[in-house]
């Protein structure tokens, strides 16, 4: 499952990088994508749910989407 994991994470890597996205944000959205609530996220990237939520949404703004489904289509099927 490690090795999954490893791969899933190194695809959402390569198709953000298109988006101008911050290290920060990325590392969220791997989270987000694998379905990781706000407070999971928070404490495995030891920041606030408040900061999360703001890095969420600047994420949904780059990417010009408004929902984790929209995103995961935007990442994989464009």
């Amino acid at each position: 499952m490690f090795e999954f994991e490893r791969k899933l994470e190194d695809a959402i890597l390569s198709k953000l990088s298109n988006y101008g996205l911050t290290y920060r944000e990325k590392s969220v959205a791997i989270l987000w994508i694998q379905d990781c609530d706000y407070r999971t996220i928070s404490k495995k990237l030891y920041i606030s749910e408040h900061t999360t939520r703001t890095i969420i949404k600047n994420i949904y703004r780059k990417l010009e989407v408004n929902s984790k489904v929209l995103l995961v289509m935007k990442i994989f099927v464009q």
